[in-house]
């Protein structure tokens, strides 16, 4: 296994902190190093899992979401889950940098939002 320090953040072969991989099959997200292992969490539901660097494959492809979309939740822990909702704003190295809003009275100006992952909203196909 080969790796190197660059100041804080240790880099494995083309595996990088928040980058998101496949393990097991599934969509994770590195998180943290610990020596030779890789933490991850789980796209869908906070799960923590720990793996070696060839267990890992960069997940090609990503979902693409820009400020505006409007995209359903499916994230089933969130308030706005099954909701039309709106990406507010996109970070991206983050694990849940996604925050998505629903306007639940325009006359009001309420409004609820969230931080979810690429994985747990899904574009509106008309």
């Amino acid at each position: 296994l080969i790796f190197s320090h660059e100041g804080e953040l240790m880099k494995f072969q083309n595996i990088q902190r928040f980058m998101w991989v496949n393990y097991n099959g599934e969509p994770w997200c590195v998180t943290m190093f610990h020596g030779t292992t890789i933490e991850l969490i789980s796209a869908y539901n906070k799960e923590i899992a720990f793996a070696q660097s060839f267990e890992l494959e960069p997940l090609q492809g990503l979902p693409q979401f820009k400020v505006g979309d409007s995209v359903i939740c499916t994230a089933k822990n969130s308030p706005l889950y099954q909701k039309v909702v709106t990406v507010s704003y996109v970070l991206t190295n983050s694990y849940d940098g996604h925050q998505i809003t629903y306007e639940s009275d325009e006359k009001h100006n309420d409004w609820v939002s969230d931080w979810v992952t690429p994985f747990q909203i899904a574009p509106i196909s008309y």
